[in-house]
Formats: C-alpha cells, structure tokens, sequence
C-alpha cells in the first residue's frame, strides 16, 4: 500500500524492536518534528517485506510470531511533504 509519494528525507536510525514473550515482538520509534504517521513492515528474511501496522503512535506490537524465529522490522514516517527514507532494519527474536 503506497501512502504518499516519496520524499527526501534521511534514514531514520532510531528504531527499538523488543522481543516481549507469548510471540510479541515491541516496535518503538521516536517522533521527529513534523512526522504524522508511521508505517511499520515486518520480514522473515529481510527481502520480503509486508506492512503490519500504521499508525500516529511511536509504539506498536508485531503479534502471532513463532518463538524461535527471527523478525525482521523497518519503517518509514508520513509528514505533510511525504514520506521519509526507511528506517535501517533490526531484528528480534521472537519468545
């Protein structure tokens, strides 16, 4: 799903991904002046990406996640002039 045209932005670097049990993987981004939304996508190989969660909250929860397994997360924030660059990628462990 494209939200808006792409921007110019820089990669934003701050993204906190948490393994927290019961398959749950925690996302937290900070909020940058003038970001609206986020997007979050989720990979189990780091190719393949599939959007998860958007949202206006800097924190999300990845759900249904095998234990054992490593998830992949990335996003990108929506402003008024677009969308950023995506975020460099981290990794969880799923518990």
């Amino acid at each position: 799903m494209q939200v808006a045209a792409s921007g110019g932005a820089n990669a934003i670097t701050e993204l906190s991904v948490t393994a927290i049990g019961n398959g749950k993987v925690q996302i937290r981004v900070p909020r940058q002046t003038g970001e609206k939304a986020f997007i979050f996508e989720s990979s189990a190989d780091s190719n393949t990406w599939v959007e998860f969660a958007s949202s206006t909250e800097t924190k999300v929860t990845l759900s249904n996640q095998t234990p054992g397994s490593t998830v992949y997360i990335r996003y990108y924030a929506i402003s008024k002039t677009g969308k950023s660059a995506y975020s460099q990628v981290k990794s969880a462990i799923a518990l």
